[in-house]
């Protein structure tokens, strides 16, 4: 007795196998293959845009580090007593200098391709950089070299301030006419906390490798000099990958305005100052809480130990938020991106209390706890604001619109980080009710905006 084989694999089964297969993927993906980019290309893209968040974030935080553990000592030692505000305004400087980028980038990557305004982002950011790696501290060159510090935060600032609306726009207009945009997008972001998560590990390496004099001599700017040489690398990379089909459309519909920038601060400057302040609320929780408030408050309560769990904490915590901004992504094709931002803000303001309850018992497994909880919250709602921003506006200024009310929403921050946390750090007793208070306040305000504006999940991208 024989037993029949079903089917043969012959080449014309094999065809047809893989048509259905592809008819399944391109089902569960919600649009016909020939309206989009095909499935290898956008995933090319997406990494691409991702790759160069990822380095930038990585620049970000690390600088965030550094303010907090070291350049408060190499650059501001002739003022002991204010170094750390001093070392944290230095940070927060370039805040100040991300809306002169977004308005920059967003005019050429609405003017001239996505792609081209995307490789002079990670180009302007390695300069700042690459300054930062070389500076000599204030024992070589005195005054001068807290002043090009500043200098070179800033022009990282401009750098930095094209990244989110040109990585988001370019990978959201790819996907346009997937039903699962909100996830694709949301991958831009989740480059926070993968940036930030290498960030803090080479940081933790050289703290158990280097003594504390041969960090501050020279140990620390081997993140920065990494960093550089990973945005030169970056940008060529991103010139062989593709342009937007939407700003291509777009181009050859005569549809490109002459001043896209200046026209949607003409028309939307309200929608961009209203948009900015939404974002508030993940800002306040990472980095001005987590990473800029943690160390020094735990310092100020003589705990032991207290940067190295903290940057233990943020380590592992900004590797697992790189989910979570992808499940906020998610959650946002699910039930809509303001339910979804809703419900994180609602959950960080929450969990405020309890967070620094918990950092406040020096226990490292309380601290870890509460950074993976109250951070992992958070980025929920940035998964679900990288889609957000850029589908509030049209395709002729989205990148210009979406820039501005993100760099915005940092020019917003850059004065609490330079001024009023400093105020906050060098208190003696306010300092952790006016975490809360301010984080209460900027989550709820922010529920309270969201319901001006419609729900964009379903919106037609097209020009």
């Amino acid at each position: 007795m024989s037993i029949g084989v079903p089917f043969k694999f012959s080449y014309q089964n094999q065809k047809v196998y893989i048509q259905r297969l592809v008819s399944i993927l391109t089902m569960l993906n919600g649009a016909k293959t020939e309206e989009m980019y095909p499935f290898k290309e956008r995933l090319l893209i997406t990494i691409l845009a991702v790759l160069g968040s990822y380095i930038e974030w990585y620049d970000y935080f690390i600088a965030a580090t550094a303010a907090s553990l070291v350049w408060g000592d190499v650059f501001f030692s002739a003022y002991p007593s204010l170094a750390t505000a001093f070392s944290i305004s230095a940070f927060g400087v370039a805040y100040f200098t991300r809306p002169i980028g977004a308005y920059i980038w967003g005019h050429v990557g609405d003017k001239y391709g996505r792609k081209s305004s995307m490789i002079y982002t990670l180009l302007t950011v390695s300069i700042g950089m690459l300054g930062i790696t070389v500076l000599p501290s204030s024992y070589s060159i005195g005054i001068i070299a807290p002043i090009l510090l500043f200098t070179f935060r800033s022009i990282q600032g401009i750098g930095f301030g094209g990244e989110y609306g040109g990585a988001a726009t370019w990978v959201l207009e790819t996907n346009a006419k997937s039903k699962w945009r909100g996830t694709w997008t949301s991958s831009v972001m989740s480059a926070v906390g993968l940036g930030g998560g290498t960030g803090a590990g080479i940081f933790l390496y050289l703290e158990h490798t280097v003594s504390r004099a041969a960090l501050l001599s020279f140990w620390w700017r081997i993140p920065f000099l990494i960093g550089t040489i990973l945005l030169v690398v970056a940008g060529i990379i991103r010139y062989y990958a593709l342009e937007s089909n939407i700003f291509i459309k777009l181009q050859k519909a005569g549809k490109v305005l002459k001043n896209p920038a200046n026209a949607v601060i003409k028309k939307q400057i309200g929608i961009i100052l209203l948009l900015a302040t939404a974002w508030l609320y993940i800002y306040w929780v990472n980095p001005a809480t987590i990473q800029l408030f943690a160390v020094p408050y735990l310092t100020h309560l003589h705990i032991a130990n207290a940067a190295i769990y903290v940057t233990y904490a943020v380590f592992i915590s900004d590797f697992i938020i790189a989910f979570t901004t992808i499940l906020g992504g998610f959650l946002s094709d699910l039930i809509g991106r303001k339910s979804t931002i809703i419900a994180s803000a609602l959950g960080v303001a929450i969990l405020i209390y309890p967070y620094l309850y918990l950092i406040k018992t020096g226990i490292f497994i309380n601290i870890l706890l509460a950074t993976i909880l109250l951070n992992g919250l958070a980025f929920i709602g940035e998964g679900s604001f990288t889609a957000f921003f850029p589908e509030i506006y049209n395709t002729n200024v989205r990148y210009s619109g979406s820039g501005l009310s993100y760099q915005f929403s940092a020019f917003y921050m850059g004065f609490i980080y330079t001024f009023a946390l400093p105020l906050i750090l060098i208190s003696s007793y306010v300092e952790i009710y006016m975490i809360i208070i301010t984080l209460l306040f900027v989550a709820l305000a922010l529920i309270v905006r969201l319901r001006t504006f419609e729900e964009t999940k379903n919106l037609d991208l097209s020009i």
